[in-house]
């Protein structure tokens, strides 16, 4: 039980960080919404309750087995419609044949192995006009937040040459190691207009110095916040 409080208070935490978030561009319910990354289904189940035209892609790749059937569950149980829950990853996009006014993910991006593709399978399923919102690690902070660990600065790969047991972690071979650069060159290429939210970082700080979920997690980290603080001066 209290296991299950802990993962599912993870996860509420973070649908509220994400709504928060879009809600800042405001959402139409007239017209149709895309999530990559569903999680358990909290956001699509909330959006989709309010009356809003939601789909939501959530693969359950490594790391995250059978989180797309415990989010049907939970969407059953809570009586909400999941036609619009799909087992995509971000290239399949196009099965939806459906085109979105707003596509957001929550700490998604850096679990894209060929970001590209993916990025310009998104392009291709949003109407002119259109938005896209990402809420991402940032690796030139030199921290993994699935590990909680310290990575190797400007080349966190190499950590698993230290930490030997990451090398078969299927979690770890997964990443990306994004950063704000890679995704500006790869915006640019594909003719996408790119612009980097103000104080995604002072946010992040603001919910290590509470009492949250996210908070108890990265505990050891409260003892660095004057010098996160100085990180607040960088892109993030």
């Amino acid at each position: 039980y209290e296991l299950f409080v802990h993962i599912f208070d993870h996860y509420l935490e973070e649908a509220k960080q994400i709504i928060d978030l879009i809600g800042q561009f405001g959402l139409d319910k007239q017209k149709n919404n895309l999530e990559i990354g569903g999680g358990l289904g909290l956001v699509y189940g909330y959006l989709k309750h309010c009356g809003y035209k939601i789909f939501s892609c959530e693969p359950a790749l490594a790391g995250y087995d059978n989180v797309f059937k415990v989010g049907r569950q939970i969407l059953k149980i809570i009586n909400v419609d999941d036609s619009g829950w799909r087992p995509y990853q971000a290239d399949q996009v196009g099965q939806l044949k459906a085109k979105f006014e707003v596509i957001f993910s929550n700490n998604v991006l850096e679990h894209i192995q060929d970001l590209r593709k993916s990025l310009l399978a998104l392009k291709s399923v949003m109407r002119p006009g259109g938005v896209m919102i990402h809420n991402t690690v940032n690796y030139w902070v030199p921290y993994d937040p699935h590990y909680r660990i310290i990575v190797f600065p400007f080349f966190p790969r190499l950590t698993s040459v230290f930490k030997t047991k990451l090398k078969s972690a299927p979690l770890w071979q997964e990443l990306n190691f994004i950063t704000p650069l890679k995704i500006y060159w790869l915006s640019r290429s594909l003719g996408l207009s790119l612009k980097f939210l103000p104080n995604r970082l002072r946010e992040t700080i603001k919910r290590l110095e509470s009492g949250s979920e996210f908070s108890q997690r990265h505990h050891r980290w409260k003892r660095y916040l004057p010098l996160l603080k100085l990180l607040t001066k960088f892109p993030t």
